[in-house]
């Protein structure tokens, strides 16, 4: 049971770094269109 709680979490990590990464990206994106 142990493991079949922590494996949902070590998936969820990479999700959150993917989602960071987008934002990141967005917001870059959005620097540039105001630059512009």
């Amino acid at each position: 049971m142990h493991g079949n709680l922590y494996k949902p979490q070590k998936n969820m990590k990479p999700i959150l770094l993917c989602s960071l990464y987008i934002d990141l990206q967005l917001s870059i994106a959005c620097m540039q269109v105001y630059w512009c």
